[in-house]
């Protein structure tokens, strides 16, 4: 990805941040959900803490690092400035225990996948299932797109047999055309290619990966594998179907049970992929307004 794509793309989920947003990881172990800082928006204060906070900082027993997502783009620098004063303010009373720390995911890329992947590493057990299944899938639509142009060539040479009646090999030509085209009307190359920028991204979205994935595999096995198997089936325990199309059909019966093995195997990978505490921590990121402890 070039410099001002990635750019770009930072800055359609970030630039428009009401506070920016702010990530507190670690500090959550020690804050917990009642204990927030009370904002004193006043003339002469516009930030004060609550004395229990003051007490949970000042007895902090590991260093935290405090990391601001902050675009210099956005219109509102004032609601920024309020955000990093009280930040400052956690640092001031934790004698040293808290750091504080900036980074603009627009313009300091860098530094932005550097912070990424500390998060990446601190879930990495969180996202390990959900890293694997998108491997897996993608080397099943690779598969999928071989099995398609195999059996695309396979059935076009069989509809040009001139010992097969008339009408079969119309039928078998429709079939060539349809794998030909499989790739298209189920448009894996998309596919695959979302698949491989999400997976590269900084932060990469699982939960909209997994679900992009699903879509062709369910109707690659629903809606051609099984009810064409169970066609060929058919076709070939026909009185009327010569004995040499019968033994075609067949064998494209065995040829599927091995990508059919193979996409069914992966829909199962997908559905014991359950989102985790970086899913619920990537949303919030990526998300307006939005303050992350």
């Amino acid at each position: 990805m070039q410099q001002n794509s990635r750019r770009l793309y930072y800055g359609l989920h970030l630039a428009a941040f009401v506070f920016a947003v702010l990530v507190i990881v670690v500090l959550a172990n020690w804050i917990g959900y009642n204990n927030f800082a009370r904002i004193d928006m006043t003339a002469t204060r516009r930030y004060s803490l609550s004395d229990q906070t003051k007490k949970v900082i000042a007895q902090l027993e590991q260093d935290v690092r405090m990391v601001m997502l902050f675009s210099e783009d956005s219109l509102l620098i004032d609601q920024q400035q309020q955000v990093r004063d009280l930040l400052e303010e956690y640092a001031r009373r934790s004698g040293g225990s808290i750091r504080t720390e900036r980074i603009d995911p627009i313009y300091d890329i860098a530094g932005y996948e550097k912070f990424a992947a500390d998060l990446r590493g601190r879930y990495a057990d969180d996202v390990k299932q959900s890293a694997e299944a998108i491997d897996q899938a993608l080397s099943t639509l690779d598969a999928v797109s071989t099995f398609a142009a195999t059996q695309s060539q396979q059935f076009t040479a069989a509809s040009q047999a001139a010992n097969t009646p008339a009408n079969i090999r119309k039928d078998m030509a429709t079939v060539g055309e349809y794998f030909g085209s499989l790739d298209s009307n189920l448009r894996l190359g998309q596919v695959k290619q979302e698949l491989t920028r999400i997976r590269e991204a900084a932060l990469p979205d699982y939960t909209s990966a997994l679900a992009l994935i699903r879509a062709p595999l369910q109707t690659l096995v629903d809606g051609l594998l099984t009810p064409a198997a169970t066609q060929f089936k058919a076709v070939a325990n026909s009185a009327d179907t010569p004995s040499h199309v019968k033994d075609f059909l067949l064998s494209r019966v065995e040829a599927f049970k091995p990508i059919t093995n193979q996409v069914t195997g992966t829909l199962e990978m997908l559905d014991h992929v359950k989102a985790g505490e970086y899913d619920e921590l990537r949303q919030r990121i990526q998300s307006d307004d939005s303050v992350v402890l």
